[in-house]
């Protein structure tokens, strides 16, 4: 008897040409995938730098530069010598990114008088000296002793600039000072 073969459906050029067409298939639903995800990063990542912007546009943000005790000790080497009433002064440093303000609070003193200053620095180029490029010619604001508050602009020509808040006890008897206050920059 005769075997007969069962009748094939489909060619095998055929078969190998289907298969060649699903790994297509397959490798572009891949690539379509991470192109979607890469994509939707790039979007997450813009709206997260829209809302920075948005926040700083709002003056939404901040961040502490003293919040407690601050000292100062009189010059007592200063020519002609120290004799009161004395004059101390003490400095803090921070990096601005931004334009904004400062709202500085005392709330108390050691001095008859505290002032407070502000002065900019920006780094010239190719890491030359600091140059100070403008106190706004502010001078010396002076606060009360109890629960006195400030607000002081601060003005920023170049992204991340040095601001030196200066803090002079005036008028003193003592030679050690001290103030508790807080001091907040918002940009």
């Amino acid at each position: 008897m005769d075997e007969t073969r069962p009748k094939e459906m489909v060619s095998r050029n055929v078969a190998i040409v289907l298969g060649i067409v699903c790994i297509i298939l397959a490798a572009s639903l891949a690539g379509a995938l991470v192109v979607f995800h890469n994509a939707n990063q790039q979007n997450t990542s813009l709206q997260n730098q829209n809302n920075n912007l948005q926040s700083i546009l709002s003056l939404n943000k901040s961040f502490v530069i003293l919040d407690g005790t601050i000292n100062a000790t009189v010059n007592i080497y200063q020519p002609g010598g120290a004799v009161p009433p004395y004059i101390a002064t003490t400095s803090l440093e921070f990096i601005a990114p931004y334009s904004g303000y400062d709202v500085i609070t005392l709330y108390n003193s050691t001095a008859n008088s505290t002032g407070v200053d502000l002065s900019y620095f920006n780094s010239v180029p190719y890491g030359g000296p600091l140059i100070d490029i403008d106190s706004a010619a502010l001078t010396p604001l002076y606060l009360d002793n109890s629960n006195s508050t400030a607000i002081l602009p601060v003005f920023v020509s170049v992204a991340n600039s040095s601001v030196l808040v200066q803090v002079s006890f005036v008028n003193t008897t003592t030679i050690f000072n001290s103030a508790i206050m807080s001091i907040t920059y918002y940009y």
